[in-house]
């Protein structure tokens, strides 16, 4: 688990320097988020908060903040069999 959360990392840090697509990124957090290690959901919330926030600290983001994109991964997070997943989204504040 620790190379998956060192992978991740890295894909955090390219996002940063803007050469990965937000929208790619947050998909692959929210698959990833269904992974049974604790630090690395926590990792990949703080993750997906931040950075949604740090887009539209600027200037609002339509494509970002669309109804398809997170809603619709969220959905298909809760909808899935995976209960640890699922009570995690469902009690973050």
């Amino acid at each position: 688990m620790r190379a998956l959360q060192t992978f991740c990392q890295s894909l955090m840090m390219l996002r940063r320097k803007g050469l990965v697509p937000a929208t790619t990124l947050l998909e692959l957090c929210f698959r990833l988020f269904r992974c049974p290690d604790k630090l690395l959901r926590k990792t990949l919330y703080n993750y997906i908060v931040n950075d949604i926030k740090q887009v539209n600290s600027k200037h609002k983001n339509a494509r970002l903040n669309s109804v398809q994109s997170p809603i619709d991964m969220l959905r298909a997070c809760i909808t899935d069999l995976n209960n640890t997943s699922c009570a995690a989204i469902l009690a973050t504040p």
